[in-house]
């Protein structure tokens, strides 16, 4: 957020808003249609990350997430199936203490890229940009950026 007001300012941006709040319930900002949302580091941390991408899908047609998601090349656990909207998803638990950095959950469920990229097709949008980041953390086996946009 910090980062993103600092753009605000220095850019003069003065029609952006930046909304922060938890996006797993709908509330006001629902009602909404935006030009874009950027959502990063916000899907590992929903107990439900395609019922996340949906309520995004439904208030604008330009998408940008930056997650980490579940891999094999460092499993956080056994891949499960998560089922949403009718259709299964690959994905593996990732269990976090409960701190300020930390999600409105300490269980949360990272898919797998093909299954972000899935939904959003799905959903009839287009992966503009999709770039899988090199880091070397060890408890996730990548960090991913998508711009999302509806086709």
């Amino acid at each position: 957020v910090v980062k993103l007001l600092a753009a605000k300012y220095a850019m003069g941006w003065d029609n952006l808003e930046i909304l922060a709040d938890n996006f797993q319930v709908p509330g006001r900002w629902a009602s909404r249609h935006y030009d874009a949302v950027f959502a990063h580091g916000v899907l590992y941390h929903c107990v439900d990350p395609f019922y996340f991408c949906d309520q995004l899908t439904r208030i604008s047609d330009k998408i940008f997430i930056g997650s980490w998601v579940a891999t094999d090349k460092v499993p956080l656990s056994e891949w499960r199936e998560l089922r949403y909207g009718g259709h299964s998803y690959r994905v593996q638990v990732y269990d976090e203490d409960a701190h300020f950095w930390a999600g409105l959950t300490t269980r949360s469920f990272f898919p797998d890229a093909q299954g972000v990229d899935d939904f959003f097709a799905r959903a009839g949008y287009k992966a503009v940009l999709r770039e899988e980041i090199q880091e070397s953390r060890s408890f996730s086996g990548g960090l991913m950026e998508w711009i999302f946009v509806r086709a």
